[in-house]
């Protein structure tokens, strides 16, 4: 069987996302990729089917509309995937959805891109301060159980000397019948915890409306400035992504990550280093 890759393009609704994943398959890609536009399917409501451009206007292999809901998102991704027929060596699949935080981790994808429009203020991107404070307490006060995920991820040696938080009682002690308990901790551990390497991300994360968590862990972030408002908020923008992005990957990881232009405008030289970026990737998944 031939090998997919599945390149997963998210980011909020009218970003510009199939424009991009269209550009990508004529000027970016080696072969003819398979296109699915993932719809979630809102409760009560009927699938539907749903006009598409056709596939002689496109450089593409096939294009599909799947619809899905939060429970059943793991099986549709991986069923259609499964699906489409061979088209290359390896096939490469263009997995487009919105920033639906379900579909983040619901399959295995090779690489991730991030498409969004020009914000109209910083808001629309960040958290307020005064947003970004109650969701921090909310993960500080979370259960137990919540705490136990977190902290997993270290050995019990490394907690004092890494985080500086210390569970109330041992691990062993826990059980998933009883009622979680919190975890208490003062301003000093709360400081340590949150210049670990976990607290970084996650005090990031916090930073970031929901709807654009997606582009921490992403390998390309489009900030299309073809959609929405090209102003002063979108530099100031780009400046804060260019700071959150710089403290989670550090500066070299950070090189070429996020490109602020409009993809239409293809004199653009932003927009030129955006499609050698593009190109690189798929040609190092065909290779």
């Amino acid at each position: 069987m031939i090998p997919k890759k599945v390149i997963f393009v998210s980011g909020p609704s009218g970003a510009g996302k199939t424009e991009l994943v269209n550009m990508m398959a004529g000027e970016a890609m080696r072969q003819r990729p398979h296109h699915v536009r993932l719809v979630p399917l809102l409760p009560g409501a009927r699938p539907h089917l749903q006009l598409v451009r056709p596939i002689s206007e496109t450089n593409l292999a096939s294009s599909r509309r799947v619809e899905y809901t939060a429970s059943s998102c793991f099986e549709a991704i991986a069923e259609t995937i499964q699906s489409l027929p061979p088209a290359g060596s390896p096939d490469i699949v263009l997995l487009e959805a919105g920033g639906d935080p379900c579909l983040r981790y619901a399959y295995p994808y090779d690489r991730r891109i991030f498409v969004m429009p020009a914000p109209s203020d910083v808001f629309e991107v960040f958290r307020t301060p005064e947003q970004a404070a109650v969701a921090l307490r909310k993960v500080m006060e979370d259960t137990a159980s919540f705490a136990a995920e977190i902290f997993g991820l270290f050995d019990d040696d490394q907690l004092e000397e890494e985080i500086g938080l210390f569970q109330t009682e041992s691990r062993a002690d826990w059980s998933w019948k009883r009622p979680a308990q919190a975890i208490e901790v003062d301003e000093t551990q709360l400081r340590n915890f949150l210049d670990s390497p976990i607290g970084v991300e996650i005090a990031s994360r916090i930073q970031l409306q929901p709807e654009y968590h997606g582009l921490v862990e992403s390998d390309v972030i489009l900030l299309n400035t073809a959609v929405g408002a090209a102003n002063d908020i979108m530099d100031e923008v780009n400046r804060r992504l260019d700071m959150l992005l710089g403290r989670i990957r550090g500066q070299v990881q950070n090189d070429g990550l996020l490109f602020c232009c409009d993809p239409f405008e293809s004199g653009d030289p932003r927009r030129v280093k955006l499609f050698e970026k593009l190109s690189l990737m798929n040609h190092a998944l065909a290779s």
